[in-house]
């Protein structure tokens, strides 16, 4: 178990470094604690995008609409914090997060990143 990285050695994304590091490590963490592999796929745009993808059981269909809202979560023992704090932070740099399908894995976030 552990993560891949699929980035070109030439994006540059503007994001407050720390912020960054804590949307990756939320989306890593939650991933890894199903015991999945992740693959942190990204590219330069525009606009600029990482999708952090895993290979475990998906997200339950009946809380897709809420996935981004503090409380929900697929984790068991999950706070169903990490997804919402990842929203804020990526609002907040002017950006997205969302929920995509890629083929080959189960699930996969996407992050957008706005001109700041």
């Amino acid at each position: 178990m552990g993560v891949k990285l699929d980035v070109p050695e030439d994006l540059i994304v503007m994001a407050d470094r720390r912020a960054l590091v804590r949307v990756l490590a939320n989306l890593v963490d939650n991933a890894r604690a199903l015991g999945t592999n992740v693959t942190i796929i990204a590219t330069a745009g525009p606009p600029a995008a990482i999708d952090v993808c895993d290979d475990g059981p998906g997200i339950a269909p009946e809380i897709v609409d809420n996935l981004f809202r503090p409380f929900v979560s697929r984790r068991p023992g999950g706070t169903g914090l990490g997804l919402a704090i990842v929203r804020r932070i990526m609002e907040a740099h002017g950006g997205t997060v969302t929920l995509v399908q890629r083929p080959g894995w189960s699930t996969c976030f996407r992050l957008t990143f706005g001109d700041l």
